[in-house]
């Protein structure tokens, strides 16, 4: 066994074994090895290390910087790993120990956190990668465009969430999660998401928040509030659009009329010349349809503004 050392530094050890023949290297091939060897190691970890500040100064300049010449920055991007017609998302997490705690076993489960993190995400098909902001870590989530399971990542990302306050407890955890984009310009999109996320995390006192999960706050806070008007109503109402559209059932008009009536049904059925037992029918279709419960305050609320936005926006483009 033979210490592999540079300096003051240890690179680890060199264990020569056989069972045949007595083990006894040349004195000149040894040294060699022992010089060589920490040399090598040095030199890489060096590569890995420009590498990493590449990537890292290079997202901080997607995350941060007017994009002019699109196509330069998608050859760039593939040389770094980020490729243009993966989806991407961010993630951005503030996490810090709690004063009781070890500072010792702190650090641990810091380290098991995102390590945990790296091998859930990966489970599930994404390529993950993670770099250190100021105050905060930027969690970068790709997954190649056919990947389904991106529709699905808010419900992974509360499922990792809940296992946080568990496993973790020496720590305190906030995030927020961006929605799913692709290209370059996506990127930016998702971070300016996740920043909102993650206010609104810090804000509810949640460990784990998601943009999608956001309602009016995401309204206010877009980019291009028509745009985001439209994907709000489109993921709220969009099945009983469709559903009204292909059956003529006319569940849309029956939930304007429950809610401008606060849910008397009698009076519903009233104003729509309707039998009452046709509109409780609708009403448990429009539960179904759009798996929000209309006697719940946050779903009638959702779908009354959803609604709203259609009718004042939606219907006049």
């Amino acid at each position: 066994m033979y210490e592999l050392k540079s300096g003051d530094h240890s690179f680890g050890y060199l264990y020569l074994y056989s069972s045949v023949f007595e083990v006894n290297p040349e004195p000149r091939i040894l040294y060699q090895i022992q010089h060589v060897v920490p040399l090598e190691i040095t030199r890489e970890q060096q590569k890995q290390a420009f590498r990493k500040d590449d990537f890292t100064n290079y997202v901080f300049h997607l995350l941060s910087d007017q994009i002019l010449d699109e196509q330069t920055e998608l050859s760039r991007a593939a040389e770094l790993g980020i490729l243009a017609e993966e989806a991407h998302v961010i993630i951005r997490m503030q996490v810090s120990s709690q004063k009781s705690a070890n500072s010792y076993v702190a650090d641990i489960q810091h380290s098991l956190l995102f390590n945990n993190m790296r091998s859930y995400f990966e489970g599930y098909g994404f390529s993950i990668r993670t770099i250190k902001d100021t105050g905060e870590h930027i969690v970068l989530l790709s997954a190649p465009g056919e990947n389904r399971n991106l529709s699905d990542l808010n419900r992974l990302c509360t499922l990792f969430s809940n296992s946080v306050a568990n496993h973790y407890g020496t720590l305190n955890i906030t995030a927020g999660c961006g929605r799913p984009h692709t290209g370059i310009t996506g990127l930016a999109q998702s971070d300016r998401e996740a920043r909102i996320a993650l206010r609104a995390a810090q804000n509810c006192k949640r460990s784990f928040t998601c943009f999608d999960e956001l309602d009016v706050l995401r309204l206010i806070c877009a980019d291009n509030p028509n745009h985001e008007i439209d994907m709000f109503v489109q993921e709220t109402l969009g099945r009983l659009i469709e559903y009204d559209r292909t059956k003529n059932a006319e569940l849309l008009r029956t939930l304007e009329c429950y809610l401008k009536n606060m849910g008397n049904l009698r009076q519903v059925s009233k104003d729509m010349y309707t039998h009452y037992n046709t509109i409780t029918y609708r009403l448990k279709n429009i539960i179904e349809i759009t798996n929000l419960n209309i006697n719940h305050y946050e779903d009638r609320f959702r779908l009354e503004l959803a609604l709203s936005l259609y009718k004042d926006l939606g219907e006049k483009k």
